[in-house]
């Protein structure tokens, strides 16, 4: 058979059987769609410095809340953790990380060093 006349098969198989149809399409849906809570937060050692990724996951996560201040946006979260991640004397580590990801909203402490950062970068 020629793909013309399998595609009009399948056309009329398809339009015969709608219910098949959907079926069809919410297994596609349900494969092509990825599963972000499949996975929980690991934390492998907690002593051990944090990892980008884990910066990422604080920042998507506390800015798609609805405890987050609305001055406060991803950049502004992202940019304060990987400085936190990159200080020489006290870097974030993998149970700091995960510490704050238990939480419902950022810590005040944070949030008000972001403030404090955006209003001097801002003069």
């Amino acid at each position: 058979m020629k793909n013309n006349e399998l595609k009009k098969q399948l056309e009329m198989l398809l339009k015969s059987n709608p219910k098949e149809l959907e079926k069809m399409a919410s297994n596609i849906l349900k494969s092509k769609t990825k599963k972000t809570d499949d996975k929980p937060f690991e934390v492998k050692d907690e002593k051990a410095i944090a990892t980008y990724g884990m910066v990422m996951k604080i920042s998507a996560t506390f800015s798609n809340s609805e405890n987050c201040p609305k001055d406060i946006k991803f950049g502004t979260i992202r940019g304060h953790f990987l400085q936190r991640l990159n200080d020489k004397k006290k870097p974030l580590t993998q149970g700091q990380v995960a510490k704050i990801l238990s939480l419902k909203s950022l810590p005040a402490t944070d949030l008000k060093s972001m403030r404090a950062y955006k209003k001097l970068s801002s003069i």
